[in-house]
């Protein structure tokens, strides 16, 4: 399920918002979006009066820390840190920094 919710017309995740002329509101998943707008063009009633894409949520904070202290996945955090250190070899020194005060990685 979408953080978004559930699509008006079934259970998939609403991907875009839609506006109408009455001032009601509603979201569609991708299927049903297409499916209206293919409507819309024999029903010019069924236009929306403004429409939008939902933008996905950003996991937390505490979901990405999680993730990357999971030791399956330390060689992709290792390789981010070097190309990092390549890039801005200042972000890592204060990250390191970070780290070193507060005692733990300080990906949060």
């Amino acid at each position: 399920m979408s953080k978004h919710g559930p699509c008006r017309t079934c259970t998939e995740p609403a991907v875009a918002w839609l506006r109408f002329r009455d001032r009601t509101s509603s979201r569609l998943c991708q299927r049903c979006l297409n499916t209206w707008f293919d409507m819309a063009d024999d029903q010019p009633q069924l236009e929306p009066l403004i429409w939008g894409w939902l933008v996905p949520p950003a996991p937390a904070a505490e979901d990405i820390a999680a993730w990357a202290r999971d030791p399956r996945h330390h060689q992709v955090v290792a390789d981010v840190l070097r190309r990092e250190a390549r890039i801005n070899p200042s972000w890592l020194r204060e990250f390191l920094a970070r780290t070193e005060r507060t005692g733990r990685m300080a990906l949060v």
